[in-house]
């Protein structure tokens, strides 16, 4: 489908490359700084929406991504990689 369409297949790379910034939570302020430079360039019109907001609460968003997992209380509905 991604090569049918330009736009789905712009906004995956997009989805691709937030999902492992989340993951990985390396250079995070970097990656993050990178990831929503570029989806104000060029991203679809909804990412470019989303990353408006996620520029209002980068602070919050950044905050979140430098604690450590370990670093907090486990939810109920958490998974592991391998469920």
């Amino acid at each position: 489908m991604c090569e049918r369409c330009p736009t789905l297949a712009t906004t995956t790379e997009y989805a691709r490359r937030l999902a492992a910034l989340l993951r990985d939570r390396r250079n995070e302020h970097l990656a993050f700084e990178l990831w929503l430079a570029d989806v104000r360039l060029d991203g679809p019109r909804e990412l470019r929406t989303l990353g408006r907001g996620m520029c209002r609460d980068q602070a919050a968003l950044l905050s979140a991504l430098l604690v450590a997992v370990s670093e907090r209380k486990p939810y109920k509905t958490d998974v592991s990689d391998e469920q």
